[in-house]
């Protein structure tokens, strides 16, 4: 997982969305790679969870997935 600010996400990042998008990116979302999420059963609104550096658990819905072909 990739931490980044969201403001400059699309300036760094060049993604092709296959649903989902850059505007609902935000500290309690993230993207999943196209083959990810089909391997993983999960589709936009689904909800992972993930554990940060700091050991905190935190719910994260899924706002964007992107092209694997990239």
């Amino acid at each position: 997982m990739l931490t980044v600010e969201p403001q400059y996400a699309s300036t760094i990042f060049d993604l092709a969305f296959v649903s989902g998008g850059w505007d609902g990116l935000n500290a309690d979302t993230i993207f999943f790679s196209e083959d990810k999420a089909t391997r993983d059963g999960l589709v936009l609104g689904s909800t992972v969870e993930a554990i940060l550096l700091d050991g905190e658990q935190k719910t994260l819905t899924i706002a964007g997935i992107y092209d694997s072909d990239i």
